[in-house]
């Protein structure tokens, strides 16, 4: 037993040490050569992104288009003026207020791209007044702000000036229209914004060219038109004149002053001084005091020159209307008094007449009556007016109390009398 287990471990070791040795002497030696793992490869195209502005150079206050496409991108990240996620192709308009760089950087299995653009922003009373024609086109596949536009189609514009041809002072009209535009502005001999159409007036002092350009993502276009100015300017005198509409007028009554000009250069303006202030041709006015009242009418031309007038008007006081009385009855005379209350008064204006003071008109007697027997009042006119001492109505109430008394305390003394009478045996 213990011979076989000899024996086993003896043939372990004869055989299987030399096999080991021998494999890693082989190993060590390169007989079975270079071990090496293949894996399957493929080509990735790498990303690509094209940037673009239009235009470059512009006003303050108007605005560019960036573009921008892209291969192999999932994504796009914008950078510099701008700072958002973009798809891996579009459009979007920016509105830089100085010169500005933007870059857009773009992501894909193939890596990443970036490009960066420049946009340079100008005043507009330094800008150059030309038109912007982009040497490139390009296919925008997303909406751009402001409207989509026909695929590779630049704006066109229209401008047209009536009259062609005008004489220092005169006005010119500028009318304009476009169509596939985003935006437009005003170069040359104006500058600014402007709508996509509209029509303005001018007083152009010298030949001036009027242009204007729109823009949208795939260009721009613009349109010119001059007008002829001659130096027709009057040399003679420029006058100024001044008038009222009334040379007399009541305290608190509205008149009007009207100024004019002759010789000059349109347009004209008019100032008013003196005993007012204002402006414009006419100018109405209410006065609260009397007195002559004077304006000064002060005109200047669009050439600068200046010339004045004055006018004036005569303030007078309000004359107190005169009522007319009501005739009397015909037939019927009224006596003058020199002297008569406040209800004498009263009654000639009503028309009521006192019958001491009524004279029978064609009597044939050929009395008069004196001044003194018509002041003398009857009884009855007495009871009726008073008499001139008392309210019209009074004495007759006091009268008619009297009477009533007068019989109550009769009635009560014959109605005693006559008891008494009964009462004797």
């Amino acid at each position: 037993m213990i011979g076989a287990l000899n024996s086993n471990i003896i043939m372990k070791s004869v055989i299987y040490k030399p096999f080991i040795a021998f494999f890693l002497l082989a190993v060590s030696a390169g007989l079975f050569g270079d071990f090496t793992v293949a894996y399957a490869t493929s080509t990735v195209s790498p990303t690509t992104v094209v940037f673009v502005a239009n235009p470059t150079t512009i006003r303050r206050g108007e605005s560019a288009a960036l573009s921008w496409t892209s291969t192999n991108a999932d994504y796009c990240v914008a950078s510099g003026g701008w700072s958002e996620w973009v798809f891996s192709g579009g459009a979007e308009n920016v509105y830089p207020k100085v010169t500005t760089d933007y870059g857009i950087t773009c992501n894909g299995i193939g890596g990443s791209a970036a490009s960066r653009v420049t946009i340079t922003v100008t005043d507009a009373a330094t800008i150059p007044s030309t038109s912007y024609t982009p040497t490139y086109t390009y296919y925008n596949p997303y909406q751009v702000s402001g409207g989509n536009y026909p695929y590779n189609t630049s704006p066109t514009v229209n401008v047209s000036v009536y009259p062609a041809s005008i004489n220092r002072g005169q006005t010119v009209t500028i009318n304009w229209t476009s169509t596939n535009a985003g935006s437009c502005y005003a170069a040359g001999g104006w500058s600014g914004g402007k709508n996509l159409s509209g029509s303005e007036t001018f007083y152009p002092q010298q030949t001036t060219t009027y242009t204007i350009v729109c823009t949208n993502s795939y260009g721009s276009g613009s349109d010119s038109e001059s007008v002829v100015v001659y130096n027709s300017v009057s040399t003679g005198g420029f006058g100024a004149g001044c008038s009222a509409s009334q040379a007399t007028v009541q305290v608190g009554r509205t008149v009007t002053f009207y100024g004019s000009s002759s010789g000059g250069s349109a347009p004209v303006t008019y100032r008013w001084s003196g005993d007012l202030s204002g402006t414009g041709e006419s100018y109405p006015v209410t006065f609260s005091a009397i007195g002559r009242k004077t304006a000064v009418i002060t005109v200047t031309d669009y050439a600068g020159r200046t010339a004045s007038a004055s006018c004036s008007v005569d303030i007078v006081a309000v004359v107190p209307s005169v009522t007319t009385a009501k005739k009397p009855v015909t037939g019927v005379v009224l006596a003058e008094k020199t002297d008569e209350t406040d209800y004498d008064k009263i009654c000639r204006e009503k028309g009521y007449v006192k019958p001491a003071e009524i004279e029978l008109a064609g009597t044939d007697s050929g009395t008069s009556t004196t001044s003194d027997e018509k002041d003398k009042p009857s009884f009855l006119s007495f009871l009726a007016f008073g008499g001139g001492s008392l309210p019209p109505g009074l004495g007759l109430f006091l009268f008619m109390l009297f009477v009533i008394l007068l019989t109550f305390g009769s009635v009560v003394v014959l109605f005693r009398m006559a008891r008494k009478r009964e009462a004797t045996p």
